[in-house]
This record gives structure tokens, sequence and C-alpha cells, in this order.
């Protein structure tokens, strides 16, 4: 059913698929964004989305204070950001 929802209605962007099934399962935006590439949605066609929580342009993330995220790479918001490069640079 998620997936026959998702295909005729196209009008909607992956960012908004992303905040509803985060938001309707609790979930992270990250685990809403795996669960939309598991069933088959090509997220490389679609707008830029950050590679980590899956916010898009429309779509960002609160980051408190009134405030939401921005672009720091074509495919990572501010937001995100820190965790991806504190990832990096613990890493072994």
């Amino acid at each position: 059913m998620l997936q026959m929802e998702l295909t005729t209605t196209v009008d909607l962007e992956l960012g908004h698929y992303v905040k509803i099934i985060a938001e309707h399962w609790n979930v992270p935006r990250e685990q809403a964004l795996r669960v939309l590439i598991k069933v088959g949605v090509d997220v490389a066609t679609t707008q830029a989305v950050c590679r980590r929580c899956g916010c898009t342009y429309s779509t960002p993330c609160d980051v408190g204070g009134g405030e939401t995220c921005h672009w720091v790479r074509d495919d990572l918001c501010s937001a995100c950001s820190p965790v991806i490069e504190h990832d990096t640079v613990s890493s072994p």
C-alpha cells in the first residue's frame, strides 16, 4: 500500500514523504529515508536530499530557535554536517 501511495501521489516531493513517514511512525528522518529507498523510490532523480536525514530545501530540519538547516554540500545539510564530520574523524 505504501508503494502505491508513493507512485500515485507524484505531486508530493521526497522530503514530504520523509517527514510524513518519520512523524507517522515516530522514527528519525534517516530511517524514514531508508524505508523510501527500500520500497524503490529513486532519490537520485528527485530534488536535493540530505544523505543523512532526508531533509530537502522545502522540508528543512528544525535546528531550534525558529531556525532551519541550510545546505553545506549538494547532499548534506548543516544540521548533519557536524555528525558526518565527527564520524569521519573518529573512524579508524
